[in-house]
């Protein structure tokens, strides 16, 4: 019989209230989708990072290197000191105020490959609504496994999307934060294999810089 401790299910209940219960958080990862097409293939990269302290303070970005020569590089920020919340893209460079964190990180979601979502909604199940990763259905446990010296829980699940392949997440054994997500989903014309990598930590001070909004004054380069 399986320990009840060592379940997927109890695996993924043990993430969540990781990040649900740390006083801070702080990340930064890759998300890599691989378009397949009888095109051929194309690649898109994503880069992240978030930093969060409980009393309120928050803040996300991504950068996204140019999709073509001469095309602009993206770049997304949402930021909250606990009062007011700001947000600002370089397609529409100027700071925007919001009227939610949760409405921020929803503008922010589909452009970042799901990344200004997915531990935000972690972080603040309260408060950010919407599907979340606790929710993924007919889970299995994999086989351990290590990840650049990490040791790993590994757990399949599905999303509610049936064009979607089961997930994969890549938990650490240690502090049962996420690593890795593996995921692919299926269209009519193309076929997309996406790999969203963090290196996460919780519960260290966080400096006060990661925490400014620090907007890109106006056509300053996006490095």
């Amino acid at each position: 019989m399986p320990d009840a401790d060592n379940t997927a299910e109890a695996i993924l209940m043990r993430m969540a209230d990781s990040y649900k219960s740390c006083d801070s958080y702080s990340d930064s990862g890759t998300v890599r989708t691989v378009y397949f097409s009888d095109q051929g293939k194309h690649i898109d990269e994503k880069n992240f990072s978030t930093a969060f302290v409980r009393s309120g303070r928050f803040r996300f970005e991504y950068t996204e290197r140019p999709l073509f020569p001469g095309a602009e590089p993206g770049q997304y920020i949402v930021w909250t000191n606990g009062e007011n919340v700001q947000t600002w893209w370089n397609i529409l460079p100027e700071i925007r105020e919001n009227e939610s964190l949760k409405m921020a990180l929803a503008a922010a979601t589909g452009v970042s490959s799901g990344t200004a979502h997915t531990v935000p909604a972690l972080l603040m199940p309260d408060e950010i609504t919407g599907w979340r990763l606790t929710r993924l259905r007919h889970l299995k446990k994999l086989s351990d496994a290590d990840l650049d010296g990490v040791d790993c829980y590994r757990i399949e699940g599905q999303r509610d999307d049936p064009d979607r392949e089961p997930v994969t997440l890549w938990i650490s054994r240690e502090t049962h934060l996420l690593h890795q997500i593996d995921e692919a989903t299926s269209f009519p014309d193309f076929r997309t294999e996406q790999t969203t990598r963090y290196n996460p930590e919780v519960n260290i001070p966080i400096d006060p810089a990661r925490l400014a909004f620090n907007a890109p004054a106006m056509g300053e380069p996006i490095e």
